[in-house]
């Protein structure tokens, strides 16, 4: 069998299942689009490096930040995930010249530093190379704000969740709580962490501007997109269109390194052009649109109503009526990961539902709760 990424035949022990939209985004509740034809390597090496960079990227992380906490369920909660700012300016005492000090926040405004040892090879990756940081050892200084204290459970859940595949990493508490935050993993200060906590502290009373550097790899979008392009094609039509003119360009946009002159996949993230597009997702959803445009079948990535890309992945002219009729007049996939479940509509179905003319109850539901966090969090 041949890995639909390396394009290697390998024994077919050698293959795993891949989600091919991330678990960030939700792919875990898509079952339609789960694969089998990629190799572990490329599944994990793929994984580490395209999926979750292109995930924890700042602006990608705040907008499902932002749908996890419209979507929270008071009654039933879960983690919201924390966003990685960038590398703060500041140099908390006896830092290395190894080491970065990375800004993190929290869903209510919590602050994070990191110190951590950096990797030039993965400077625009939030958290680190993957693969070592995980052995290295670091801290990590967790700060309250001011509106934790109104709902102290959704902090207190974002707290437990930080880092917890990072066993190396200490965390420590800047401030004094009824509960023992020993019991989700927190650690006591020793002198280095209580030197750098009054740092900390000292900072943050005399001045309200935190700086921050944000290092950014823009081969990470195209890279993306275009593994996003080559398994939804295979996922759609086959090995066939991974043999075409374009497929070549879809590969060399996956192998994009810095540098490289930018690959011809017609693909774009824009958050401000179009605003139809934009309108098209699904707020505080991941919203993907299959369909024939012109000559071409492409896929829109919506990312919650504000975020959105267009990419080809195979030319008309290389599929039969067959593959044609398998998209219609196009196919709708609304990802809702704060709600474990995703919903599939024919595209005109959603254009009805979206311009009030036909009914959904699940997406209703997904508006009408947000409707009411914004109102009960607007008072915290």
């Amino acid at each position: 069998m041949k890995c639909i990424y390396c394009r290697k035949l390998k024994d077919d022990s050698e293959f795993t299942k891949e989600h091919l939209i991330p678990e960030p985004l939700g792919g875990h509740f898509v079952p339609d689009l789960i694969i089998g034809n990629v190799c572990k390597t490329c599944n994990n090496n793929f994984g580490l490096f395209v999926d979750a960079e292109f995930t924890s990227n700042y602006v990608i992380a705040q907008k499902l930040q932002l749908a996890e906490l419209a979507l929270f369920d008071k009654e039933n909660p879960s983690a919201v995930s924390l966003i990685c700012m960038g590398n703060s300016l500041l140099s908390p005492p006896q830092m290395q010249d190894n080491e970065i000090c990375e800004h993190w926040t929290g869903p209510l405004g919590e602050i994070i530093y990191w110190v951590r040892p950096k990797d030039e090879r993965l400077s625009g990756y939030a958290g680190g190379n993957p693969r070592t940081t995980k052995d290295q050892k670091s801290r990590a200084y967790f700060h309250f704000s001011e509106r934790t204290i109104k709902y102290p459970k959704i902090t207190w859940l974002a707290f437990k969740n930080a880092f917890k595949k990072r066993s190396t990493v200490k965390k420590i508490l800047n401030c004094v709580i009824n509960i023992d935050p020993k019991t989700i993993g927190f650690t006591d200060p020793d002198d280095l962490d209580q030197l750098r906590m009054k740092f900390f502290s000292d900072e943050h009373s005399a001045n309200s501007i935190r700086q921050v550097q944000y290092p950014f790899n823009p081969n990470v979008g195209y890279r993306f997109l275009a593994k996003l392009a080559i398994g939804i094609g295979y996922s759609l039509f086959g090995e066939k269109v991974l043999e075409t003119s374009y497929a070549k360009e879809l590969y060399r946009a996956l192998q994009c390194r810095d540098g490289d002159n930018i690959p011809l996949i017609h693909g774009f993230f824009d958050s401000s052009k179009n605003q139809d597009i934009k309108n098209l997702g699904e707020a505080n959803t991941v919203t993907i649109i299959i369909q024939i445009v012109d000559d071409k079948a492409i896929f829109i990535l919506n990312i919650c109503a504000s975020l959105y890309a267009i990419v080809p992945f195979a030319a008309t002219e290389d599929l039969n009526q067959e593959d044609l009729d398998k998209i219609g007049y196009g196919r709708v996939i609304v990802i809702c990961k704060p709600l474990k479940n995703s919903y599939k509509l024919s595209y005109p179905d959603y254009l009805n539902y979206k311009c009030g003319n036909l009914q959904h109850p699940e997406l209703a539901a997904i508006s009408e709760r947000a409707t009411r966090n914004q109102e009960y969090f607007s008072n915290l």
